[in-house]
């Protein structure tokens, strides 16, 4: 089978690779060239903000392990193989219900609506090389203009595309009641609102769905958007995201043609989903 392996430095073509799918990457390597495939094998992605998706909830009242399985899985599907999940500000007995959970934040996060001009925390944050600053490219958080800018400031390196999924990532359009917004819903393309206005409720976008969204928006090349979800987090997740010799055998086998179609992820060097829900190494 023709794939095409994507890394953060280079793309290379190959019918082969012989990297073992053991726990760990103990080798890699290209064997042959072919440019006329669609699918591509990349490190696992990694989303440092995940509030929730496909119904559960990090936010629930009654938060309990089989929301935190659930999620895991349902993260999976999506090519997800670590993500941090994410509460929203609230009571401390709520939190503390969260279990150990790390709240992540987004460039323009908590930001008022109106904004001086010219000093504001949104050009601070921009101008710091120390900062590193995560984006929500769901196609409703930031306009296509404005997320360029702010990437062409900040340089692919100093960036991580995050989801900010919440639980109805997955569900159909409606009304719903969510711990997160309240009454909210969900529109046909995707955006999600506090009920009766237009003001946004969270991102339902997987963060694969995020990187087509990303590439339509700013026209940035597959193997940058694939490093936004990759090497870049995994800076943040004990190096992950990334293939090397010693590296976690955490994978993902996907098929592009203008969005992120997952085929197959492995965690571990462990093959957890599949196309038609098998699983096995």
């Amino acid at each position: 089978m023709e794939v095409q392996f994507i890394g953060l430095h280079t793309v290379g073509y190959g019918a082969g690779c012989a990297s073992a799918f053991l726990k760990s990457i103990v080798a890699f390597e290209i064997n042959g060239f072919a440019r006329d495939t669609d699918l591509y094998l990349s490190p696992g992605f990694v989303d440092l903000q995940v509030n929730g998706c496909a119904g559960f909830d990090m936010n629930a009242e009654q938060i309990s392990t089989d929301t935190v399985i659930g999620l895991v899985d349902a993260m999976l599907a999506n090519g997800v193989t670590r993500f941090a999940p994410t509460l929203i500000t609230a009571p401390e007995d709520g939190i503390c219900r969260g279990l150990k959970v790390i709240a992540k934040t987004h460039l323009g996060n908590g930001i008022a609506q109106e904004i001086p001009r010219h000093r504001n925390p949104i050009w601070s944050q921009l101008a710091d090389d120390r900062l590193t600053a995560t984006f929500i490219a769901d196609g409703h958080h930031v306009p296509a203009d404005v997320l360029k800018v702010m990437l062409r400031a900040k340089g692919v390196g100093r960036s991580v595309l995050v989801s900010d999924s919440v639980a109805l990532t997955g569900m159909p359009p409606g009304t719903y009641t969510t711990p997160v917004g309240g009454r909210v819903e969900l529109r046909p393309d995707g955006r999600l609102c506090i009920l009766g206005s237009t003001l946004l409720a969270g991102s339902t976008a997987s963060l694969a769905q995020c990187v087509g969204h990303l590439m339509r928006m700013t026209e940035l090349p597959l193997k940058n958007a694939i490093a936004m979800v990759t090497a870049n987090p995994g800076r943040f997740a004990s190096g992950s995201g990334q293939f090397a010799a010693g590296s976690r055998a955490d994978l993902v086998r996907f098929r592009w043609s203008d969005e992120v179609f997952i085929e197959d992820v492995w965690l571990a060097g462990e093959r957890v989903h599949g196309r038609g829900g098998e699983s096995g190494s």
